[in-house]
């Protein structure tokens, strides 16, 4: 029997909890997101962010037309692929109608789409994994499957950087230590943002106490993710 191929949808009720879907029953298929830097998991098909989070179309055929015609980057490059998987901190931009929006988490932990003034040359990585590569060599890994080749030791996983797409350098390293401000990616306290007190190994695993406004969260430390005062 021969093989059927890549499906190229889903059913809306399989679809990742990331995505913010109202109603899974209204329609049946979303599109499949495309293999590229974010998973099924953590990623949204750039049909769906176009027609459901920023609502510039009204359905997948406008969107396709859209895109064919080069109106639609993401982190400041051209993309024309529907399943294109768009993730957190990536920057979505509509240049005809100088319009920037960066992808972000809400209170639910789905991604969400908050129109930017400024910074969209900027994105906002976190480093996954850092690895010696030479003599004095080192490649960190980020969230969205990005490289970069450095020298300083200074970054550790946990840390994010402020990234310049254009010039592809870094420009800012925010730590994650104790007075960091943070993002809380996953789990309950998804969307909130807070100071980071101390991380601290329990029952084997670490956990972190965010000051959020005076009041005291604990929350896996995978979930933080490090942001610069103003993000």
């Amino acid at each position: 029997m021969a093989k059927r191929g890549e499906r190229k949808h889903m059913k809306r009720i399989s679809a990742s909890k990331l995505l913010p879907i109202t109603d899974k029953k209204k329609k049946v298929f979303i599109k499949n997101p495309s293999p590229g830097k974010h998973s099924k998991k953590c990623g949204a098909p750039l049909v769906f962010v176009l027609r459901e989070m920023l609502g510039v179309v009204s359905n997948a055929r406008e969107a396709g037309i859209v895109l064919n015609s080069g109106k639609v980057h993401v982190d400041g490059k051209v993309v024309k692929d529907e399943g294109f998987p768009v993730g957190l901190m990536d920057v979505v931009s509509l240049p005809e109608e100088k319009k920037n929006f960066r992808i972000l988490v809400d209170s639910k932990g789905r991604l969400k789409a908050e129109k930017i003034s400024e910074g969209a040359n900027l994105k906002l990585l976190k480093i996954k994994n850092k690895v010696t590569v030479g003599a004095g060599l080192f490649q960190l890994t980020f969230h969205d499957g990005r490289t970069f080749l450095t020298k300083d030791s200074k970054y550790n996983p946990g840390d994010s950087v402020l990234f310049e797409l254009d010039k592809k350098k870094i420009t800012g390293h925010i730590k994650l230590s104790p007075g960091a401000g943070c993002l809380i990616t996953e789990g309950k306290h998804a969307g909130v943002r807070g100071k980071l007190k101390e991380i601290a190994e329990r029952a084997g695993r670490k956990e972190a106490t965010l000051d959020v406004d005076g009041k005291e969260i604990i929350t896996f430390a995978g979930y933080l993710f490090p942001v610069p005062e103003g993000w």
